[in-house]
């Protein structure tokens, strides 16, 4: 084993003691029935913004059927996921579907707005996504369930049969896949299949259909559930007081247009569901998942990809005529997405009934903004809204308590959204070299708390080209660390070449940079990941040196549209500057492997935008150089740093400035 592998395993528990958040399960890329590969970074087709503008905004009175409902009265709710589905899914699925982008009925929504998905591990996996929708708590990628310390939450299926409602679960996934399990089961790893085995006899919701008859059929007594296993046998179904059980498929179902006639159509399943709970006088909670979306996109798979999004705007009307049919019910249908797969971009606009030409970022996960629409008044506070999963559970369970809508505190996570992390201390005074809305560096943030170090960039960041570093000094002041005149010469990872390419010459007094945390060409990374192109590397000896820097987990993300793609960046357009960007986390044991000082330290922070090839550097540092023509190819100057200091627990004692400072 290298020491570029060491620090992770000695140190990785005390990273999750620290962080609170870290997970050690395997990485999403294995095989499952459910979300598919581990990933990176996106930008939607356009600026995320189509049909979520809020100018169709609800007033705060319409129900689902015009108000139907009224304070007091059952209610019914349901929520509809479209795994992995991004606006650019729905928009090539419209160009499919009818020729025209915007054709769902989505986007006649009374209610839109839109969120943003980041986990607390960096970009979400559907098992920390669909944890939020269900409980309004974020937990760590892969798990199931529970919070960031581990505990199991309250889900809205929980809340719904402590007041009585009937509960339904329905996917085109197995029913122990990461998002349906989310609604009504606890475990550590997503692909802890035996623990959620043990739970289901006792957790099992009144209706709970798709598939997974390899890992759901052990777990079930079949004198104490009502199973069908087909189309026909699912319509023949009489309700006897039993929880109806449906599983159609070994694991995930067949894509729609792979389906045969015994696989019931998601539609179809949705009305079984509502026949059963509808019926019930107490009110209904049903969650929904059309879960082929995001295996598509995995698999970039575009005109599958294409008809699974068919298939969910047919399952949204369907649902919206069910409920427009009750009575006496205060009624909330909402519709979202989990996160956005792929980095869908579609590149043409055919007529009806032809696919159109895309392209894709890769087969992942990306970190852009996805729609949340609505009809029920309990979302109105979501209307034109862009805030993150925490507030759809908010709308979510003020439906299902009868309770006020309560907004969720601020919280601070690796997202891109850099006002949690106080004010630019720097601020750019050079243009790029690349063009406004291109690789820029805006701003530069600081803070540090209990977690880690937390560094913000607002700017832009090519998707195609160049890197952006941010180097640290752990004990500023002190003089030990790379200090004077240093260079790597480590062959080993993208982060590290580029580092490598260059020398850095310091003339700020006591600097000695101990480590740095990098990403190249938008690469966003999670605390679980240690990889080549991004995170954090450590070259204080003895924790790696010149020829051998230390790879340490940190979360790097970015904001929803501050990564250009072939063209400016939709934040920054032809104007340049920003706000939001690149967003880093570095926790402390990547930092400290032995612990952070108990007397504290003085920390020094200095980024640059550097060439991913032997292109010389650019004009883009922060603190900016003093002249803009300042780095010149293989030396890159540093004249000033931003300072922070913390105790022994992390937390900033003195407010982040610049050093030297402008007396």
């Amino acid at each position: 084993m290298t020491s570029r592998q060491t620090p992770r395993n000695a140190h990785l528990v005390a990273m999750l003691a620290v962080a609170g958040a870290w997970s050690c399960q395997a990485p999403e890329g294995q095989p499952d029935a459910t979300s598919g590969a581990d990933g990176t970074l996106d930008l939607p087709d356009d600026d995320g913004t189509d049909g979520a503008d809020g100018t169709d905004g609800a007033d705060g009175t319409d129900g689902a059927d015009g108000d139907s409902g009224g304070p007091g009265l059952p209610p019914a709710v349901v929520l509809i996921v479209g795994d992995g589905m991004g606006f650019a899914h729905l928009h090539g699925a419209g160009l499919y579907a009818a020729g025209d982008r915007s054709w769902s009925v989505l986007f006649d929504a009374p209610i839109q707005g839109t969120a943003r998905t980041a986990s607390i591990s960096g970009f979400t996996d559907s098992a920390a996504s669909a944890t939020t929708l269900a409980s309004g708590a974020r937990g760590p990628n892969q798990v199931v369930g529970r919070d960031a310390s581990g505990a199991d939450v309250e889900t809205l299926l929980d809340l719904a049969v402590a007041r009585g409602l009937s509960t339904g679960v329905v996917t085109t996934d197995a029913v122990l896949g990461a998002t349906p399990a989310s609604f009504y089961l606890h475990a550590d790893s997503r692909y802890d299949v035996p623990a959620m085995q043990d739970q289901l006899p006792e957790a099992v919701p009144d209706v709970l259909l798709g598939g997974g008859t390899l890992v759901v059929g052990p777990a079930l007594d079949p004198e104490a559930v009502q199973l069908v296993t087909t189309a026909e046998e699912l319509a023949a179904a009489v309700s006897d007081d039993r929880p109806l059980v449906g599983l159609f498929a070994d694991l995930s179902l067949p894509f729609t247009r792979e389906r045969p006639p015994e696989v019931p159509p998601l539609p179809t399943m949705v009305d079984a569901a509502f026949d059963r709970l509808a019926a019930d006088p107490d009110g209904m909670l049903l969650v929904i998942e059309a879960a082929r979306i995001d295996q598509a996109a995995h698999r970039t798979m575009a005109e599958e990809t294409f008809l699974e999004t068919v298939e969910l705007d047919e399952t949204v009307r369907r649902v919206l005529e069910r409920v427009d049919a009750l009575e006496g019910r205060e009624t909330l249908v909402l519709v979202t997405a989990d996160h956005e797969c792929g980095g869908l971009r579609v590149e043409s606009e055919p007529e009806a009934g032809v696919f159109p030409d895309v392209s894709w970022r890769w087969g992942d996960h990306t970190n852009a903004d996805v729609g949340v629409w609505a009809w029920g008044s309990a979302a109105a506070p979501l209307d034109g809204l862009r805030g993150d999963h925490r507030w759809t559970y908010a709308a979510l369970r003020a439906a299902v308590t009868g309770e006020a809508f309560a907004a969720p505190p601020d919280e601070r996570i690796a997202d891109g959204a850099l006002d949690d992390l106080g004010a630019p201390v720097s601020v750019q005074v050079h243009d790029t070299d690349y063009g406004a809305g291109f690789n820029q560096l805006d701003a530069l943030r600081v803070t540090a708390d209990a977690a880690g170090l937390w560094v913000g960039l607002d700017g832009v960041f090519d998707d195609e080209a160049n890197a952006v570093m941010v180097l640290v000094d752990r004990d500023f002041g002190a003089g030990t660390g790379a200090g004077a005149t240093f260079s790597f010469d480590d062959s080993v990872g993208d982060i590290d070449i580029i580092l490598s390419r260059f020398t850095f010459e310091v003339d700020v007094p006591g600097l000695g940079f101990d480590a740095a945390v990098g990403t190249v060409k938008g690469a966003m990374m999670r605390d679980d990941m240690l990889r080549a192109d991004g995170g954090a590397r450590l070259f204080a000896p003895p924790s790696g040196g010149g020829t051998d820097l230390w790879w340490m987990p940190a979360v790097t993300n970015f904001d929803s549209g501050n990564v250009a793609r072939l063209e400016a960046a939709p934040d920054a357009g032809a104007t340049g500057a920003t706000t939001g960007g690149l967003e880093a986390l570095v926790p402390w044991p990547s930092l400290w492997p032995d612990g952070v000082p108990a007397a504290g330290a003085d920390l020094a922070v200095f980024a640059v935008l550097l060439p991913h090839n032997y292109a010389p550097p650019s004009s883009q540092a922060l603190p900016p150089y003093a002249a803009a023509d300042a780095a010149s190819p293989g030396l890159i100057p540093v004249q000033r740093v931003v300072t922070l200091s913390i105790d022994g627990s992390g937390a900033v004692t003195a407010a982040p400035t610049l050093s030297p400072s402008d007396d």
